[in-house]
């Protein structure tokens, strides 16, 4: 659920609540921040929850990289063009 199925990338997130389908059971709009495809999808508790492990680690992932481009730990590559 985590992985777009368009794109292939991990960057889907929980958009909104469409509805409570029953107890623990939840109609949302999953959509996908690397290439914006949206779909409607019933998910238990725990696949949210799931899902928002994977997106507080996606953040960390994130941030460490910033603070690594920040204190100049990493370099990037200079691409030239001919």
């Amino acid at each position: 659920m985590e992985t777009c199925s368009a794109c292939g990338r991990p960057f889907v997130v929980a958009t909104r609540l469409l509805d409570i389908v029953d107890e623990g059971l939840y109609r949302v709009c999953l959509r996908c921040t690397n290439c914006g495809r949206e779909r409607a999808e019933v998910v238990e508790d725990s696949e949210l929850e799931h899902l928002e492990r994977c997106e507080r680690a996606a953040q960390a992932q994130i941030e460490a990289a910033l603070e690594a481009l920040a204190s100049g730990a990493v370099d990037l590559p200079v691409r030239r063009h001919p």
